[in-house]
């Protein structure tokens, strides 16, 4: 159905008056914080590190964003995060809950998947899903700034009005398209809070949006801006990397909280595999690139020997690369070179794409690959 001009400009309204309702009533909650980790069998990470991981990434975005305030043992607040992990689908579960004050007890959480995912792989998972749960907290939180509770009663959540609540899903739209992902996920929640317990259509559509529609557009747009990066190689190469995790944690996430859906699982499962072959041609690309590097070295190595008579010191081959990109780090290798010849010296180039290094002797008859 087309929107009026009206409702468009009562969606905006709304947003920009909860946004300043938000800044000018938010004020950091104390409260005493608890991470709890619930296993079976199946314990993908050592318990205190899955602790560290996803409870550091979320009381870090709730501090970093001047919602609470940890004080281990006071009584003014609590915030539980427990720490769910099911073995047989590999996914965990963040739920966190905050109890403080008037405020009623708020719970948001979020699951990602974390099947075929290394050690590294399966703590960064932890603090995506970490940080996750605590920005749909966060967008709880913005709905009860919009109308605190009056001293001395207990908060009750207004009711909303159809025209308002679909104002509201109209501009959880729009700002989900110009990537204020917050704004979105705080206006979705409010479709979802404010509606009847049961038979809801919109609300049911605003869920929908905060488990799959917002996530997988945040994820396309990471993917759809890898070839706008600009800067430096080395640079290009480290932001796309991480817009290619972004995108990945998103699909995992998808994956696992749309369970029971097939056809979003097999979708996930699709773009995850096509993140994976970008981040090796990514790879493949870099080691390329590291190579000509590596030529460009030998080459001048071997005018250094041939006018000096002598294999250059590492100061002297840092002179004459002093930016380089493709090569993270020349070293002396302390085994020597097979000639055994006075002056001869044996050089070991790590790549900044990682993988085996590549080894030159030098000596004064030139320079070589071992």
């Amino acid at each position: 159905m087309r929107r009026s001009f009206l409702a468009a400009l009562a969606g905006v309204v709304l947003l920009c008056t909860v946004s300043a309702a938000s800044a000018a009533a938010a004020e950091a909650i104390a409260v005493a914080p608890e991470v709890v980790v619930r296993h079976a069998d199946w314990v993908p990470l050592p318990v205190e590190e899955m602790k560290r991981a996803a409870g550091d990434a979320a009381f870090d975005r709730l501090t970093d964003a001047g919602r609470l305030r940890l004080e281990p043992g006071t009584t003014d607040g609590r915030l539980a995060v427990v720490i769910a992990l099911v073995g047989p689908s590999e996914t965990a579960g963040v739920t966190m809950t905050l109890d403080a004050g008037r405020r009623p007890t708020l719970v948001a959480s979020a699951t990602i998947s974390v099947r075929g995912l290394d050690h590294a792989g399966i703590h960064r998972a932890f603090q995506h899903v970490g940080g996750e749960a605590a920005d749909r907290l966060v967008a709880k939180l913005d709905l009860f700034e919009e109308a605190p509770a009056a001293p001395g009663r207990p908060y009750a959540r207004p009711a909303l009005g159809d025209p308002e609540r679909r104002a509201r899903f109209d501009a959880a739209h729009d700002a989900k398209r110009a990537e204020r992902y917050a704004e979105a996920r705080a206006a979705f929640e409010g479709v979802v809070d404010s509606g009847p317990k049961s038979g809801d259509t919109l609300a049911e559509m605003a869920a929908d949006e905060l488990r799959y529609g917002l996530p997988l557009y945040e994820a396309r747009q990471a993917l759809n801006t890898l070839g706008r990066i600009g800067g430096r190689s080395g640079a290009r190469a480290d932001a796309t990397a991480v817009r290619l995790e972004r995108a990945e944690h998103l699909y995992r996430q998808i994956r696992a909280e749309n369970a029971g859906n097939s056809a979003r699982i097999i979708e996930a499962d699709r773009a995850i595999d096509e993140i994976q072959i970008a981040r090796k041609a990514l790879a493949n690309a870099l080691r390329a690139q590291g190579m000509s590097r590596v030529a460009t070295v030998r080459m001048m190595l071997t005018q250094h020997v041939m006018m000096e008579g002598a294999c250059p010191d590492l100061e002297t081959i840092r002179a004459l690369l002093p930016n380089d990109e493709g090569i993270a780090r020349i070293s002396l290798r302390e085994d020597g070179v097979s000639s055994g010849r006075p002056g001869a010296r044996a050089y070991q180039l790590d790549l900044a794409a990682g993988g085996e290094p590549v080894v030159l002797d030098c000596d004064r008859d030139g320079v070589r690959f071992r």
